[in-house]
């Protein structure tokens, strides 16, 4: 009777998976459907001008875009149970799906270039799926005093925060995000940047010690340190007006919601959001115009996520058919070694190239800046394989935490990877030192029931850990 009732509850959770990933891949198409919608009707009627221009593609690169969509969808980890998990989701949302869709419509290269380009962007997200798919085992590293982390953890804060105000001083100023470039501060925080080595404190803060106070503060409720995060992320904003740090911000509140509600559905949630954002965006152009100052700055902004990593893609890939690679001349310490056949970074040159204006910088995902520009399309995979190790290496020290916790702890290594090459999340983005941070903190208390919905601390948290080498249950 015992091995029947095993037999059907095991049979049960098995079609709740399958309904779930189903009802995934249906997100999935919804999320394509919605995005190209909206680009059609709306993003190239506004930024045309930009290059984000619309030719249809033929009936086989349609069938293309739908099936290297969709297919890893099939794949992708659901529960959000480790950090890599949000990483994926959020690389597919805003980077993989649109670098699948906009290389087609803006047409710079033939559709069989395109296709190309396509299946090689498939072939690097699966690299790094099927090596995040199993649970990671934690490493046997045991903090010994508590006081540390907080000491350092304080330390760092308070040193990034005077090295800020003391470069910048009377030029930090918070703007509205749609007054960042006619207010000047965009281009006036340049000059500071270059003549200083702030940047690294900016990027450090805003990276890694910010959203780490916050996530503490989520996790034990902490008003105070929930406080501190906010307001180190408000004075890094100053520095520059950079909107994705505010938009992040939002991210990080969301996603503790999400995932301290139901971990289960953490994964559909994102694309639901994904949706509604793109379709709200839709539904003002609709009723405003797209001519509307509203309609502008709203799908400026919704564009600057999820369009232009597919156009930065297509341009990527376009400028280096037909001239030299870097071959880790952009990435230190490489470049002391490897000559540079451009005479300025690589962001400046493709960004001048096809914004037409001096000063234009690329900065690209992963993908882009690092695969394609240095070794062309065989970068793509080298660069998923190098990024699913380090991600792998994230999850392993994530796994002596609360799951909540330690994801929204590495929040910011996805947007970097969204936005930037790996090198860069890894070392100035911060990625590096919040592994260091996550080995130095005491292990978070594990919620029961993260994923069904309660939010109740474990205190007897040893017993979660399996004595064969550690793994969180």
């Amino acid at each position: 009777m015992m091995h029947e009732s095993n037999l059907v509850m095991t049979a049960g959770i098995s079609g709740h998976r399958l309904w779930s990933r189903v009802f995934f891949v249906f997100l999935a198409a919804a999320y394509l459907a919605s995005f190209r919608m909206s680009y059609v009707n709306d993003t190239s009627a506004i930024f045309s001008y930009m290059g984000l221009t619309y030719s249809e593609p033929s009936i086989g690169a349609n069938v293309a875009i739908w099936i290297l969509t969709l297919v890893p969808a099939g794949f992708l980890g659901l529960r959000l149970k480790q950090p890599s998990d949000f990483i994926l989701i959020l690389l597919y949302i805003c980077v993989y799906v649109p670098s699948i869709s906009v290389p087609f419509f803006i047409r710079l290269r033939s559709e069989m270039d395109v296709l190309l380009l396509d299946v090689t962007l498939f072939a690097g997200l699966m690299v790094m799926i099927l090596m995040l798919q199993s649970k990671a085992r934690k490493y046997r590293f045991v903090t010994r005093d508590k006081r540390t982390f907080w000491v350092v953890l304080w330390a760092l804060y308070i040193a990034f925060a005077v090295w800020i105000i003391a470069v910048f001083g009377s030029s930090l100023r918070f703007v509205a995000p749609t007054d960042v470039y006619t207010s000047g501060v965009r281009f006036g925080s340049r000059e500071i940047f270059a003549q200083s080595k702030v940047g690294f404190a900016v990027m450090m803060m805003f990276g890694s010690v910010n959203p780490l106070f916050i996530s503490l503060g989520l996790q034990h409720r902490r008003k105070l340190l929930v406080l501190a995060g906010i307001c180190g992320q408000l004075l890094c904003y100053c520095t520059g007006g950079l909107k994705s740090i505010m938009f992040s911000l939002i991210i990080l509140f969301v996603l503790h919601s999400i995932i301290r509600r139901n971990m289960r559905r953490a994964a559909h949630a994102m694309v639901v959001m994904s949706i509604a954002l793109v379709l709200s965006c839709h539904l003002i152009a609709v009723k405003a115009g797209t001519k509307d100052v509203t309609t502008i700055m709203v799908d400026g902004i919704v564009s600057r996520i999820l369009v232009i990593p597919g156009q930065l893609t297509a341009e990527y890939h376009d400028f280096f058919i037909h001239r030299p690679h870097l071959y880790l001349a952009n990435i230190k310490p490489f470049s002391w070694v490897v000559k540079n056949p451009f005479d300025q970074d690589v962001i400046l040159v493709v960004g001048e190239y096809y914004g037409g204006i001096a000063g234009v910088t690329s900065n690209a995902h992963l993908w882009a800046e690092d695969g394609i520009a240095n070794f062309g399309l065989v970068g793509i995979i080298v660069v998923s394989a190098l990024a699913g190790g380090v991600l792998r290496i994230v999850n392993r020290i994530s796994a002596r935490h609360d799951p909540c916790f330690a994801t929204m702890a590495f929040s910011f290594a996805g947007f970097h990877l969204s936005n930037a090459p790996l090198s860069t999340a890894l070392f100035s983005g911060g990625v590096m030192l919040s592994m260091l941070l996550l080995l130095l903190a005491h292990p978070q208390k594990i919620y029961v029931g993260v994923g069904e919905g309660t939010g109740r601390k474990r205190e007897d948290q040893d017993e979660h850990e399996d004595a064969s080498g550690g793994e969180l249950r």
